[in-house]
C-alpha cells in the first residue's frame, strides 16, 4: 500500500516474517493488510491470517506472462481453502504503466477468474503512481460490505 496511493494514514504495526500495515479508506473502512507474498518459506504462515480475512487482494505482475501460471496456482491454492469460501477477491493487475502489459482479459483468463464462484473484480494498477489502487481498495471494501449483509440474512 505504501507507494500505491494509500500512504495517508498508513501505519506499520509489526514485522514478524511479513509486514503488517493498517490504512483507513473513507470514514468507515479500515484495512489491515498482510504482505504474504515472497519466498516459499513464508507461505506456511499464510493460514494464520485466513481465519480473520474478510477480503483478499491479490497483486499480479501484468507484464510477466511466465509468472502468470504460477500466480494462478498460488491464487487457486489460497481460494480453495475452506475457511476462505465466499470471501471476495480483488485482483490488482499491477505495472499498467509499462507498454508490454497484458490485457486485463488475458490476465482474468490466465488466473481462471471466470470460473470462480465468489465475488471478484480485477483492476489495472500502477504501484509507482498509485493509479487504480484507491479504486481497487474501494472495490474490495464494497464487496466485503455486500458479503457481510448477505451472511447476516
Amino acid at each position: 500500500m505504501r507507494g500505491m496511493g494509500l500512504d495517508s494514514g498508513l501505519k506499520k504495526i509489526s514485522q514478524v516474517g511479513m509486514p503488517i500495515l493498517t490504512a483507513k479508506i473513507g470514514k468507515n473502512v479500515h484495512i489491515t493488510a498482510w504482505d504474504v507474498g515472497g519466498p516459499g518459506k513464508l507461505r506456511c504462515m499464510w493460514e494464520h491470517y485466513f481465519s480473520v480475512s474478510k477480503g483478499i487482494v491479490f497483486v499480479v505482475d501484468s507484464t510477466n506472462k511466465e509468472t502468470l501460471a504460477e500466480a494462478s496456482v498460488e491464487l487457486n491454492t489460497i481460494l480453495n481453502k475452506k475457511i476462505l469460501a465466499g470471501v471476495p477477491l480483488m485482483v490488482m493487475a499491477n505495472k499498467q504503466d509499462i507498454p508490454e502489459t497484458m490485457p486485463i482479459s488475458d490476465i482474468s483468463t490466465g488466473l481462471h477468474l471466470y470460473d470462480l464462484n465468489r465475488m471478484w473484480d480485477i483492476i489495472g494498477t500502477c504501484g509507482t503512481t498509485g493509479d487504480g489502487v484507491y479504486e481497487a481498495m474501494k472495490g474490495i471494501s464494497e464487496m466485503m460490505k455486500i458479503r457481510q449483509r448477505e451472511t447476516r440474512k
